[in-house]
């Protein structure tokens, strides 16, 4: 944790994202015309990355091969938490994906298929995605200072749309993986640090993917709050939105200590 801070500030300190990001976007495919039927939604699938969505069909070569990567590292997992946390570190900056053939997440040994060889121009593209990616992996919270700072309302517009159907998926089913397998059950004798013996409680954690919020609830005596945490579809380039659901028998005051304990002990890093 201290080392992820220490190179968080680091990175702040001297503008590391925003020097990589002008580096990236040079060789990085951006299309003005991007237009998709409609999002990539885990809701449909028990696992986001059982197939192919049509949406990702419209992706430019490069950035297919980058879901193709996470969607083959997935059949390799174990499948459950074992596939979520494969696809989400998928490792887009190995020699074997920079410098493979295009049809990656195909693996066919059939003597028959052919294999293309990969041009220069498609390695250095697959270079860009991957040193994106990897900065939204490791400093999203810079990432995201970059991306707000940034003054080019399109290609906001088109990385937002490419990272929610080309990156996102993958870290969002990772991070409901995460926090299902940390939160199973009700936590009893829960408690924020007020040292008093009745200041203990049970906190319940929810996943909806669906509308991919993450909901904690946490109650004690006849009191209670919840707070929801409702990832973007860009996560984690796009903030995610922190808000407290349904409050009883508690102060504002109390409930957003509450909920600042909650966040910070049981939800997602990056949604800081």
């Amino acid at each position: 944790f201290l080392k992820t801070n220490s190179l968080a500030e680091f990175a702040a300190s001297v503008k590391a994202v925003n020097t990589v990001m002008r580096l990236a976007l040079v060789a990085m495919p951006l299309p003005v015309d991007l237009t998709f039927d409609g999002p990539i939604s885990s809701s449909k699938h028990s696992n986001a990355f059982s197939k192919h969505s049509k949406a990702t069909s419209r992706l430019p070569r490069a950035w297919q091969d980058v879901v193709d990567l996470s969607l083959g590292e997935a059949r390799d997992g174990t499948g459950g938490a074992g596939a979520a946390s494969a696809a989400a570190n998928a490792d887009c900056l190995s020699a074997a994906f920079l410098f493979g053939d295009s049809w990656y997440g195909e693996r066919s040994t059939k003597s028959g298929d052919r294999k293309r060889k990969t041009h220069p121009s498609a390695s250095n593209q697959r270079l860009a995605i991957g040193v994106y990616r990897a900065c939204l992996s490791c400093l999203p919270a810079a990432t995201r200072t970059w991306f707000s700072d940034c003054r080019d309302a399109s290609l906001k517009k088109t990385l937002e749309q490419l990272t929610a159907h080309a990156l996102s998926p993958a870290i969002l089913e990772h991070e409901f993986t995460v926090v299902e397998r940390a939160s199973e059950g009700t936590y009893s004798g829960f408690s924020f640090g007020e040292h008093h013996a009745d200041s203990t409680g049970e906190l319940t954690v929810r996943v909806l993917r669906g509308t991919r919020e993450i909901s904690a609830t946490y109650a004690l005596d006849d009191a209670a709050v919840e707070l929801k945490v409702t990832l973007p579809k860009a996560y984690p380039l796009v903030q995610a939105e922190l808000t407290t659901g349904q409050r009883a028998g508690v102060s504002e005051q109390r409930a957003r200590k509450w909920t600042l304990a909650v966040s910070i002990s049981h939800l997602p890093h990056s949604a800081d």
